[in-house]
């Protein structure tokens, strides 16, 4: 069974039904590869990409909201300081007006061909210079350790580095536990979008 060329869908906060697609979307996937927990992980991994997506499309109107900048230093390392305190007790439901509003949304996309399946979460806002920054220099930090290492990274780091680049360093290395190459695993800048890219092949010689 051959999953259709592209399977896409858009989300401003993730909830049950969002779930239950993407996992439906992957079940497809996993009937043309051989692994055990392939499904499971995988769902982990998009998860964690469209987390930190719909989280840095909330931050940007927090920010916006109490005046703190993404261009300023200072600014922004104040404005994430306050944000990381208070996200688990901001209003979603109001948030999410708002992310409607300005039509702030995460796009998650499976395109399969018979050599490989290449899975997008786009973000329809751009890393600031300051953002990218950060992550380019957590992940240098952590990149190289093995899984096993993670907690002690968790333990040494602290708030040095921050929730979503560890996160996604999770991801990248849980990937890499796959069995896959850790780059073909990118997220970057491109065309007014922040998009995470996966390149996964379904046949190895």
């Amino acid at each position: 069974m051959t999953l259709s060329k592209n399977k896409e869908f858009s989300l401003c906060l993730i909830n049950t039904k969002d779930r239950e697609e993407l996992r439906k979307m992957i079940d497809d996937v996993s009937i043309d590869i051989e692994q055990d927990g392939f499904s499971d992980r995988l769902e982990i991994i998009i998860a964690e990409l469209i987390n930190n997506a719909v989280k840095a499309n909330i931050k940007r109107i927090y920010f916006n909201s109490k005046g703190f900048s993404f261009e300023n230093k200072e600014s922004y390392q104040k404005g994430l300081a306050e944000f990381k305190l208070n996200y688990g007790h901001l209003n979603f439901m109001n948030y999410e007006k708002a992310l409607k509003a300005l039509q702030l949304e995460v796009n998650i996309k499976f395109s399969q061909s018979d050599k490989h399946l290449l899975i997008f979460v786009k973000n329809n806002n751009t890393m600031s210079a300051l953002e990218e920054s950060q992550i380019r220099n957590d992940l240098n930090k952590i990149m190289n350790k093995m899984p096993e290492e993670m907690h002690d990274i968790y333990v040494h780091y602290g708030d040095e580095i921050e929730e979503d680049s560890l996160g996604l360093a999770m991801a990248i290395n849980l990937f890499r536990q796959m069995g896959y190459d850790p780059n073909m695993f990118r997220v970057y800048n491109e065309g007014g979008f922040t998009k995470a890219r996966i390149l996964i092949p379904l046949k190895k010689k």
